[in-house]
């Protein structure tokens, strides 16, 4: 945890909300100032029970950031076009061995695998 203070600040963690969560936040810097993006459906955070509280209680706002999740081969093709990924990652899918047939620069992780940037 002492690698988390010193990329705190210039990193993106993904986070459930559960018990890893709080351990997440609970081991930042008392200076970080975070910020807390929800990408999941707003019904989800109401009953949220570690994130919701966690954010009231330090008064930090949620940012709403979701999609469906359901796009068709044109609709992410067109995405691509517009903003000319460096690399694609293939994420909530059941065919992510696919898009390398579709778009190029495709890296395929593993559920929880984790990759630096």
């Amino acid at each position: 945890m002492d690698e988390l203070k010193t990329l705190a600040p210039k990193t993106l963690f993904l986070s459930r909300d559960n018990a890893t969560f709080k351990q997440l936040m609970k081991h930042l810097p008392q200076d970080t100032k975070p910020r807390l993006f929800w990408s999941m459906w707003n019904g989800y955070l109401k009953k949220s029970r570690n994130v919701k509280p966690y954010a009231d209680k330090h008064g930090i706002p949620i940012e709403h950031l979701h999609t469906s999740g359901h796009a068709t081969v044109n609709d992410l093709k067109r995405l691509a076009v517009a903003i000319q990924p460096k690399l694609t990652i293939p994420v909530h899918t059941f065919h992510p061995e696919k898009f390398s047939t579709i778009f190029s620069d495709v890296l395929k992780l593993a559920d929880g695998e984790t990759l630096n940037l």
